[in-house]
């Protein structure tokens, strides 16, 4: 899981860095709590989705993980699962939580269809499911269609997860906004872009004590 989500925060990284398209990563507990009225879901009301292309997030269901997206210019969405199951009930959910996410932003209030254009390719074993996720939303971040994919593409992820880590692994300690380092070590990132700023300085002058979602001015000017 940890793996699966570290490489989805990256590649969201990186995609949002070029400037040619956003990608907003739901965590993956998130779908966990769309079936238990007693757990509402983080509703990421102060950030502005319109500014987003895609909407990744991650599920995992009896074992088996598989990747909502959602492509939010067109309202429409679909599941890459690699064992090609019915999952018109995470749609459903999903629908819903955008739905009730509208009530709250006056953002997105429409209904959501189902992307049909987009599916993903079948593994061949029991255990790639992971590697078919990340694949698969590599292939989108590059604008190539994930049924083009196979388990022999799949087989080769883990490596090329592994050589990424390595690359990025260790973040440059210099501010996004200044190019200063922070010894205290207290730094925010933007929910947007995923830049790390320092905090609680001219850096990120909006930051309170009670702020839990922040959007840099970088990203509000664009």
């Amino acid at each position: 899981m940890s793996v699966i989500n570290a490489f989805l925060a990256t590649l969201t990284f990186e995609f949002n860095k070029q400037g040619k398209g956003r990608i907003f990563l739901l965590p993956s507990h998130i779908a966990t709590k769309w079936d238990n009225p007693h757990l509402p879901p983080w509703m990421a009301t102060k950030i502005a989705m319109l500014k987003f292309t895609w909407i990744f997030a991650p599920i995992h269901v009896s074992n088996h993980w598989i990747l909502l997206v959602a492509h939010i210019p067109s309202m429409s969405a679909c599941v890459l699962d690699s064992l090609n199951g019915d999952d018109d009930t995470h749609l459903e959910n999903f629908s819903k939580y955008m739905k009730e996410r509208a009530s709250k932003t006056r953002e997105l209030d429409g209904e959501w269809k189902k992307n049909t254009q987009l599916f993903s390719g079948k593994q061949e074993n029991g255990y790639s499911c992971g590697d078919f996720v990340m694949m698969n939303a590599l292939a989108i971040s590059k604008h190539v269609f994930p049924n083009c994919l196979n388990q022999e593409n799949a087989n080769k992820m883990r490596a090329f997860v592994k050589q990424m880590f390595l690359a990025k692994g260790k973040r440059s300690q210099n501010c996004d906004s200044c190019n200063g380092r922070n010894s205290s070590n207290e730094w925010i990132t933007c929910d947007v872009c995923g830049r790390w700023y320092h905090k609680n300085t001219t850096c990120s002058s909006s930051v309170t004590s009670s702020t839990t979602e922040w959007e840099c001015q970088i990203c509000i000017d664009n």
